[in-house]
């Protein structure tokens, strides 16, 4: 079981191979990577995955192919359970990586 919660996501990001933050079909980008990995982690549900739209995501600034960011912000609803906020599961980082 679980519940929606929204959460402010603070991201620093090395924009070398990534072609900007805002998503776009057939490219890499920093977007994609944040909702893949946020997926892979179980906090969005299969039905919702690649529909940014489903999870309420809205970001606070875009940038372009290459640069580079300290702080952006993105706000979302998550699904979180109840294993998820567990201490051990809580120190867990996501690591983004452009392929």
């Amino acid at each position: 079981e679980y519940f929606k919660i929204k959460v402010a996501l603070v991201l620093g990001y090395n924009g070398l191979g990534f072609h900007g933050m805002q998503k776009n079909q057939d490219v890499i980008t920093v977007e994609k990577a944040i909702e893949t990995a946020i997926f892979e982690s179980e906090l969005i549900a299969e039905h919702n995955y690649d529909n940014l739209k489903k999870i309420k995501w809205s970001r606070a600034a875009r940038t372009d192919k290459g640069v580079h960011a300290v702080a952006n912000y993105v706000s979302c609803k998550l699904s979180i359970t109840e294993n998820f906020l567990d201490d051990e599961l809580e120190r867990k980082e996501i690591e983004l990586k452009a392929s």
